[in-house]
């Protein structure tokens, strides 16, 4: 079941998922002090991490990854547009009419680039949280945002399914003393 649209899957597309815990959020109180460069780096300490593979359609898969090199190739363009200038530059000059277009072009890449990671990004596909592990669990769980609910009452059937079958294996077999 795909987990975007619902319809059978045919192939996985791989998830990482990262969570800042609550009270490392507050490490931007920093912000207001000498301490500030510590914040990103105490996020980034204790930011919790999961990743694996969920079920998508084939066209699922090819538009988040569409979605994926499209934000990425925006900065590998930034430095073409900015070697460009600098090579008219040093061709014709600085004062050449293509030299200002080519570097506020690469401005205008980069600052899409950023908005695109930041903005439009977290937005493609399935989102989640990570939450720390517990007890029994060999992993961190991962709650799922932005799925469809077909692929939820999946996840669940199957689930149920693993829990009757782990209470069948606990349960010890009762004498009939008659």
């Amino acid at each position: 079941m795909c987990a975007v649209t619902g319809a059978p899957a045919e192939t996985w597309y791989g998830v990482r998922f990262k969570t800042v815990p609550g009270w490392a959020e507050a490490s931007h109180a920093l912000a207001f002090t000498q301490l500030a460069p510590l914040a990103p780096v105490l996020e980034e300490v204790t930011m919790r991490r999961a990743r694996g593979y969920l079920p998508v359609t084939r066209r699922i898969r090819r538009r988040m990854l569409l979605v994926n090199w499209s934000v990425f190739s925006l900065l590998p363009l930034t430095m073409v547009l900015w070697v460009a200038a600098a090579v008219v530059a040093g061709n014709l000059g600085p004062q050449s009419v293509l030299v200002g277009p080519l570097v506020v072009a690469g401005i205008f890449t980069i600052l899409a680039g950023l908005i695109a990671l930041i903005g439009i990004l977290p937005l493609a596909g399935p989102r989640g949280r990570v939450f720390a592990r517990q007890r029994g669990h060999q992993d961190n769980v991962v709650e799922l945002f932005h799925v469809h609910p077909a692929f939820v009452a999946a996840v669940q059937q199957l689930q149920l399914a693993r829990a009757q079958s782990a209470n069948l294996a606990q349960v010890p077999l009762q004498p009939n003393w008659k």
